[in-house]
């Protein structure tokens, strides 16, 4: 199943497969539906959590989440949900985090493979010479930035 959803900056899409959120994504207008009313339970919940975080309103999104993704991948993303709501982190210092200086190029490509934007917030991890890169578009990680309170 899937949900959609319009905030100011775009449109976002949630897919639920199996009782669990399997993505979340920033999508472009062209593939923005109506919801259905029957959508379910989780959706529905899913739908609220993001919106009360897009409004200021909650600073961590929890529901039922389940990822594809190698061991490395998980443990990135995991380390994503421990950065502060507001505080970012550089791509070389969530890789010294991991244990390896060296990780930095792995932690972007772990990144940009993130399907579960907001939920793994990964807009918290910057260049160290600035923004630094985003899966689908600077100016949404930028926005989403500022929605912290964070100044780049």
């Amino acid at each position: 199943m899937e949900a959609f959803l319009k905030y100011q900056n775009g449109f976002i899409k949630i897919t639920e497969n199996d009782g669990h959120i399997t993505k979340i994504q920033f999508v472009n207008k062209d593939e923005f539906k109506i919801n259905s009313s029957d959508n379910s339970k989780l959706l529905n919940e899913s739908i609220k959590q993001i919106e009360e975080y897009l409004l200021g309103k909650r600073k961590i999104l929890s529901f039922p989440v389940k990822v594809n993704a190698s061991d490395f991948q998980k443990r990135v993303w995991n380390a994503l949900r421990e950065i502060p709501h507001g505080e970012v982190l550089s791509y070389g210092e969530l890789a010294k985090k991991l244990g390896g200086v060296n990780y930095s190029r792995a932690v972007g490509g772990a990144c940009n493979k993130n399907p579960l934007l907001l939920y793994y917030p990964c807009h918290r991890v910057i260049s160290s010479k600035g923004i630094g890169g985003f899966a689908i578009d600077t100016n949404i990680k930028k926005s989403l930035l500022m929605l912290e309170g964070v100044t780049i």
